[in-house]
């Protein structure tokens, strides 16, 4: 219960460091994915992110026109809904089609997104995934993508490397460009701070226990060496 009212805390602060706080208000009333989506595009606005998201998405798109191949498939990343909507409003200004894929879409819905999302029969396809960070974690083969967007920093690194690791997985023949955004200043800094801290934390252990797996091999191996 800590640990959830904590990732609480860290959520609503980053909206806030992120949006007004009459928006960030008003999303907090709303209490469904739909009723998020048209809060956003009421009041939404631009940012640093989403426009640095969307140029990046759309200069993929007219390199792929030019050379007359399928655009690179990129999924956007990110643990609030609400930022998901942002950029969705940013790519449909430019002219970019997308999915979804969100914890709160049914299974039929996300089996759909994906299979739109992997088909590469048109020049024109679907090249982005509009997906949140929790539902994207586990057990989802995104390697059909090369290109990955982080919105927003998670206090667990490891959340965030498992949904890399649904692209840069088994199965992935080609490099795979991950890009990670923060804004400086703000609790996004602090969070970075903290998931490096934890990195070390998990290092160390992992080290202390290789340590210790090693002295019990050297111990077996001189038993039976004068058993």
């Amino acid at each position: 219960e800590e640990e959830a009212e904590r990732d609480n805390q860290i959520r609503a602060q980053i909206l806030m460091d992120a949006y007004p706080t009459s928006l960030v208000r008003a999303l907090q009333e709303a209490t469904t994915e739909d009723a998020f989506k048209r809060v956003m595009r009421r009041q939404w606005m631009s940012s640093t992110k989403t426009k640095h998201v969307a140029r990046a998405l759309l200069q993929l798109q007219q390199d792929a026109d030019l050379l007359d191949v399928v655009p690179e498939k990129a999924v956007v990343f990110s643990q609030f809904t609400a930022m998901l909507c942002a950029v969705s409003v940013e790519l449909e200004k430019v002219g970019l089609r997308f999915v979804w894929y969100t914890g709160s879409m049914k299974a039929a819905e996300r089996e759909v997104a994906l299979a739109t999302f992997r088909s590469i029969k048109k020049k024109r396809s679907v090249a982005i995934l509009l997906c949140s960070l929790q539902a994207g974690g586990v057990g989802l083969d995104l390697s059909y993508a090369t290109r990955a967007f982080l919105c927003d920093p998670w206090w667990n690194p490891s959340v965030e490397a498992q949904a890399i690791d649904r692209i840069h997985r088994i199965g992935q023949r080609l490099p795979v460009h991950v890009e990670r955004l923060v804004i400086a200043n703000t609790i996004e800094d602090r969070i970075l701070k903290l998931q490096d801290r934890k990195r070390r934390i998990a290092e160390a252990i992992t080290e202390k226990e290789r340590g210790a797996e090693k002295r019990e091999e050297r111990i077996q191996m001189l038993n039976e060496i004068f058993a």
